[in-house]
């Protein structure tokens, strides 16, 4: 029961991220920048109790680093109720990964039929035509759709290599491995640009989105480790798509985005999630 819990705590969490990284793409001078800070807080703050790190979380950290960069990058170019959505596509890759590592038998028919609700759903909310899922160079043309198509490919693959390599794990060593080593990664590129001292001029500008920022990220990757094994990545990640209404809601209030015609997209992904939750997998 806790594990359900973690999982309902992340959901709202992950649906606040998209719209904290929207801002702070916005707001910040070089593109690397909220990268930085979205692992580099949580970092500093995790090491304390995570020495000696282990090299287990290297791996994870290194597509982390790349998968955000992304995630951003397309967050800052198109609307937020938009393009975040496009994320839902992980869940395709999470299957085809299944299905590649003869794991596809956790996938019954009421799964399935969900995570094809989740992904139509998710198409609708972006494009007039729910069928447009089927022509992903349409996808491409949306601000932002090219970076997201990455991230949510990135994304699935991340999360495998944590199922398979986070249990037996400390949660908080394994997150603090793989935190530093995106930090450690985007502290030399920075470097090598001299964007560096741009990074920490920019922290103390904007203290209080950073913060809120990079607490979010520790919360959301730990709840993730901590409901492992009991609830697997597999049956995770497709309800992560309920976080869709709290973002379109946030995109609407904070960034007055027009909803019109989005909504029966977020019922598709609302009634795909239920479908998934509900199959004894």
């Amino acid at each position: 029961m806790l594990a359900w819990g973690l999982v309902g705590l992340r959901l709202v969490a992950i649906g606040g991220e998209r719209a904290l990284l929207k801002r702070l793409g916005h707001r910040a001078p070089h593109g690397l920048i909220p990268t930085f800070w979205f692992f580099a807080l949580p970092a500093l703050l995790l090491l304390p109790w995570a020495w000696p790190l282990p090299w287990v979380g290297l791996p994870s950290g290194i597509l982390l680093a790349l998968s955000t960069f992304l995630y951003i990058l397309a967050l800052r170019q198109g609307e937020l109720s938009q393009v975040a959505p496009l994320s839902s596509l992980s869940y395709g890759f999470l299957f085809l990964l299944d299905l590649f590592l003869g794991k596809a038998s956790s996938w019954d028919a009421p799964s399935l039929l969900g995570l094809l609700f989740i992904m139509g759903g998710s198409a609708s909310l972006y494009q007039k035509r729910p069928s447009s899922l089927l022509h992903l160079r349409g996808l491409l043309k949306i601000p932002g759709g090219p970076a997201m198509l990455l991230y949510a490919g990135l994304l699935a693959l991340q999360r495998q290599l944590d199922q398979a390599m986070a249990p037996g794990e400390d949660p908080i060593p394994y997150a603090a491995s793989a935190f530093l080593t995106v930090t450690f990664l985007l502290a030399l590129i920075l470097g090598w640009q001299k964007k560096l001292s741009l990074a920490f001029h920019f922290a103390q500008r904007e203290k209080g989105l950073v913060i809120l920022a990079g607490g979010n990220n520790l919360l959301t990757f730990l709840l993730a480790l901590w409901a492992l094994p009991t609830v697997p990545i597999s049956l995770q990640e497709p309800l992560m798509a309920l976080s869709q209404g709290v973002t379109a809601l946030l995109a609407r209030f904070l960034f007055q985005e027009d909803l019109r015609g989005r909504l029966p997209g977020i019922g598709l992904i609302i009634l795909g999630s239920a479908l998934i939750l509900a199959s004894p997998r």
